[in-house]
């Protein structure tokens, strides 16, 4: 097979776009994230792009100021997720400017994961950030005057408490931020301050209950904040009024049944684009005076994280980042009458996978969706199971997901075990408390059911994933041998309280909150859910995709893992490469592929004769 029919690898070097944004205040200028190469600065009206940042410096995320002359983005040391908030001109001219000049380096989040953690104003007055470090969680904000000069960053608020997505008042004199004071897990309330750091408003959901943010509305001196509540056991979209401490539910299960969560506001804030999830899969419409107007598109996926990533006209037209696993996602406009027009693509694509949707029983009986995909002839054949990270993300429709394995005669099939979002909020918290557990009894379930559909080839079933996905992929090598040939782990964990211990502050907070206490505090549920407790169980060959920077998954705690199982006299080999959280470049991850695709044709074809 030549690199001309090798299609897998033409669809890992099509470019995608994340993020779009457009300046309110001078719409010629946007800017956009491109898979390939990277921050963008990009015309609306034109098309045109240019690269956005100096040479050497990369950013995945960041935010364009209102008025469209500055670039505010967290600069870190090859992906190490440790350095600073700065900003550049969007003209290219000038140096980087930090944020925080006298600070020394903090952790934070590249990526608006899990919830976007730094909030610009809608008039440009002021921006806030969370940062952490080895004293907590500290809610920052930096005045911005109307010359553009930067005031002395100001710390809102701060704890031990995990602290995620803020969001600015139109005017800047409010912002909302989500805490887990009350709960200690990764179940928030709504926090409201002043400029200067007071209280304002509390919102406590109670019980069980989670609420997100999403955006101010962007008329100044309108507080009323667009939220998420999964008061019900699924996530509904709500209105908070901060000034007058009243909320209102806007949608209810009856009218729009699956979880159901608000995007954005129109700019004159009458309507609301809304987006449901049902069995991993989107639909928009837009909320105005009561009534919901549904949006044509075809089926697919809507990427969004809180406000970001989606935008509504005041006529009804909705500008979002969408996908299927047949086209790259791409910024799409969809209306309720209209045909669907690309505002923005990363260019050529070929022709993606196609996958089903897919349900079958866990061991409990609760149903777990997967995406399901298989080569031309008829079962069984030899097959992967693909992990997410997170653990509270989602695997939606991708573009080409699955390519390398259908391409090389493989079934594929991704799972949204417990913990994915979308599914409610139980689905969401099983995992709480007794971490690897019911995630696993998931993936054991997707085993069985290949099986018990002929579709995979009970003696050639792989297991992958990356950074939870890869912790996961260790997890069940070790606790369930019997069911896997080989397993490829990508950025992950495998040893839990070595990966604590060199963690960053901010996924030290994160992970606390899922194990319930630190590995002092409950040392048998950390050991109990690690893979490297499991070590000597270990049958199947590993290959493991590992980062040197990774602040999150660190070194430290992989290189143990080797030692231990080259120890035991374990088939494990480790390919490190220099970057963080992911890998580094095109190139490099289809070189990863390609090394993961022979480790798959040797340990299938030792499959089929044992």
């Amino acid at each position: 097979m030549n690199e001309q029919t090798e299609l897998w690898k033409q669809i890992a070097r099509t470019g995608s776009v994340v993020w779009p944004q457009v300046a309110a205040n001078r719409p010629e200028r946007g800017v956009a994230f491109h898979s390939q190469r990277g921050a963008l600065a990009w015309s609306p009206q034109t098309g045109e792009t240019r690269r956005l940042l100096p040479e050497g410096v990369g950013s995945g995320f960041g935010l364009l100021s209102p008025d469209g002359e500055w670039f505010y983005f967290f600069k870190d040391t090859k992906g190490n997720e440790k350095g600073h908030y700065v900003r550049f001109r969007y003209d290219g001219t000038g140096e980087l400017e930090s944020l925080t000049p006298d600070f020394a380096p903090y952790s934070s989040s590249l990526t608006p994961f899990p919830l976007p953690i730094v909030s610009l104003s809608a008039s440009g007055n002021r921006i806030a950030f969370i940062f952490v470090d080895s004293d907590g969680y500290h809610l920052c904000s930096v005045d911005i005057a109307a010359d553009g000069r930067l005031g002395a960053p100001k710390i809102l608020h701060e704890g031990k408490a995990l602290l995620r997505g803020p969001v600015l008042s139109a005017d800047g004199a409010v912002c909302v931020v989500c805490t887990n004071e009350r709960t200690g897990k990764q179940q928030y309330d709504l926090l409201a301050l002043d400029s200067g750091g007071d209280e304002l408003a509390r919102w406590k959901g109670g019980g069980a209950t989670s609420l997100e943010t999403t955006a101010f509305s962007p008329i100044p001196g309108d507080y009323r904040l667009l939220c998420t509540t999964d008061e019900s056991g699924v996530k509904r979209p709500m209105l908070w009024d901060v000034a007058q401490a009243e909320s209102e539910l806007l949608i209810t299960e009856e009218t729009l049944p699956g979880e159901v969560v608000p995007l954005c506001w129109s700019p004159s804030a009458k309507g609301i684009l809304l987006c449901r999830s049902l069995d991993a899969a989107h639909e928009l419409g837009i909320w105005e005076a009561g009534k919901l107007t549904r949006l044509q598109h075809p089926t697919g996926t809507i990427t969004y994280f809180g406000g970001l990533g989606a935008t509504l006209s005041n006529d009804g037209v909705a500008s979002v980042l969408f996908s299927r696993s047949q086209t790259p996602r791409q910024l799409m406009a969809f209306s309720a009458t209209g045909e669907p027009k690309v505002l923005l693509s990363g260019g050529e694509a070929p022709q993606g996978t196609t996958v089903r949707s897919v349900t079958f029983p866990s061991s409990d009986g609760v149903p777990v969706q997967g995406w399901l995909a298989t080569p031309e002839g008829t079962g069984p054949f030899p097959t992967v199971i693909e992990v997410h990270g997170g653990p509270h993300g989602v695997t939606n429709q991708s573009f080409g997901m699955g390519a390398p394995y259908l391409e090389n005669g493989y079934a594929y099939l991704s799972v949204n075990y417990r913990g994915s979002t979308t599914f409610g909020r139980e689905f969401l918290q099983k995992i709480w408390g007794d971490v690897g557990h019911w995630e696993l009894e998931d993936i054991i379930a997707a085993h069985a059911f290949l099986v018990r559909e002929n579709i995979a080839d009970p003696k050639r079933i792989a297991i992958t994933g990356g950074s939870y996905g890869g912790y996961l992929t260790l997890l069940a090598l070790g606790k369930c041998p019997d069911l896997w040939v080989a397993g490829v782990a990508i950025v992950a964990i495998a040893n839990n309280p070595l990966t604590y211990e060199d963690s960053s502050p901010l996924l030290q907070g994160i992970m606390k909150a899922s194990f319930g206490g630190t590995p002092t505090d409950n040392p048998e549920l950390w050991e109990r859910s690690s893979p490297h407790t499991y070590a000597a169980n270990i049958t199947a060959p590993i290959l493991v995709i590992q980062g040197l920077n990774d602040t999150r998954c660190p070194r430290r705690q992989m290189e143990a893992y080797e030692a231990h199982l080259r120890e035991l006299g374990k088939d494990i080999e480790v390919l490190w490469f220099d970057a963080g959280h992911g890998v580094g470049n095109t190139d490099q991850a289809i070189g990863f592929m390609e090394h993961t695709l022979a480790f798959l044709t040797t340990a299938f074809s030792l499959g089929v004769s044992s």
